[in-house]
């Protein structure tokens, strides 16, 4: 058996998907350097003959446990526990959620409690594994439900480096999470200061307006999530000059832009995060403000954006 760094295989009969109950435990044992894998499912029989088969499933990879989730009675989920380290088997039930997000979660904590119950108990082999008695002896986590929605807020600063301009201001963000947690929809908008210009006679203040839909991929391993994804944009420019000598006018336009983003975050809680972004985006419809035939101010070629704030999960 590897306790150096320890093996942990799950195995799911259908609907149940294993690699699902992977991601969920993972978030609960990354820290310590657990191997979670996953295995084809256990062909289904008497309750004799499935841990049989899910022990020999352990056997073959000098797995510390292996782990079976399978319909049960109806509205719940049945699990199978197999401890090779302390030679217990465990077979016990939970109530089958609405969402399959929080069956899997409800599954990976009851998983793991039943674990670190099992390792509490004094064994010379969990003494030996440095990795088993962090973990025996580690509080459990809270019992939190998945969110599938949360809010951002951030203080942001935005660029265009051709045209020598920087806004900086606050941006508001709702998230929505689907494809099983991993996708994340978001709808934003920026309040930013404003940029004054002058040419001869001739000043102006411009003011942007950026409206944003992203769809980011996220990654998450234990406090840490990463995101990357696509961002487009919706700028509404306006114009407002004076000038004491001259005739001239004021208007507004729309500026679309389409490029990437990149994130970190680091989870403070069950529902809150402190979080930075950056976005590199290329401007569609260039945008080029004269007077008298000379330049205003320019908003075209790249614009850079940043972002550091916090979110919050709401339901």
């Amino acid at each position: 058996m590897n306790l150096e760094r320890p093996i942990i295989v799950l195995t799911a009969s259908a609907p149940l998907d294993a690699e699902r109950l992977a991601d969920a435990l993972r978030t609960y044992l990354d820290e310590f350097d657990v191997d979670i894998r996953t295995a084809p499912a256990v062909p289904g029989g008497d309750l004799r003959h499935e841990l049989e088969a899910t022990t020999g499933l352990g056997e073959s990879v000098r797995a510390w446990a292996v782990v079976r989730i399978a319909d049960g009675a109806p509205g719940s989920a049945e699990i199978e526990v197999v401890d090779r380290v302390t030679a217990k088997t465990l077979v016990t039930s939970v109530p089958r959620p609405r969402r399959d997000e929080d069956l899997y979660r409800a599954v990976a904590l009851k998983v793991q409690a039943l674990l670190r119950a099992s390792l509490a108990e004094p064994s010379p082999i969990v003494a030996s594994s440095p990795t088993l008695v962090r973990l025996s002896a580690a509080s459990a986590p809270p019992q939190a439900e998945e969110h599938a929605s949360a809010l951002e807020t951030s203080f942001a600063v935005v660029g265009f480096p051709s045209g020598r301009v920087l806004q900086q201001g606050v941006a508001v963000a709702l998230v929505r999470r689907v494809w099983r947690q991993r996708l994340e929809l978001a709808v934003g908008g920026q309040a930013l200061s404003g940029i004054d210009a002058r040419s001869g006679e001739v000043s102006a203040i411009i003011t942007r307006v950026p409206l944003s839909l992203a769809a980011r991929l996220a990654r998450r391993t234990g406090r840490w999530e990463a995101t990357a994804g696509l961002v487009g944009e919706a700028a509404f420019v306006s114009i407002d000059t004076t000038s004491s000598a001259l005739a001239v006018r004021s208007g507004w336009s729309v500026a679309p832009a389409l490029g990437g983003e990149v994130g970190l975050r680091l989870r403070l809680g069950a529902r809150a995060w402190l979080g930075v972004r950056v976005a590199a985006l290329g401007v569609i419809v260039s945008q080029h403000f004269t007077a008298q035939g000379q330049p205003l101010a320019t908003l075209s070629g790249l614009e850079v954006a940043g972002a550091a704030g916090v979110g919050l999960d709401l339901w």
